[in-house]
């Protein structure tokens, strides 16, 4: 495993580097199973690992949009 999660700083960092990929599947459903998988291995909730995802998902979606309107502004 890449990451000690009896470690704190490194339970934060895997919890980090989870939610930005759980925030990349499409479904709500996929997200929503896998977050509750990563919070467990983590020994998080489910909630605050939730959260995350969530925060992470608005980051993704926020530049893909502003991309997209840099890609119209070129047009």
């Amino acid at each position: 495993m890449r990451y000690d999660l009896s470690v704190d700083e490194q339970k934060v960092e895997f919890a980090k580097a989870a939610a930005e990929l759980i925030s990349s599947y499409r479904t709500s459903v996929e997200r929503e199973i896998y977050a509750t998988r990563a919070a467990e291995m983590a020994g998080l909730s489910p909630e605050v690992m939730k959260l995350d995802v969530a925060a992470a998902l608005k980051k993704r979606t926020f530049r893909r949009k502003k991309e997209q309107e840099r890609r119209d502004l070129e047009i």
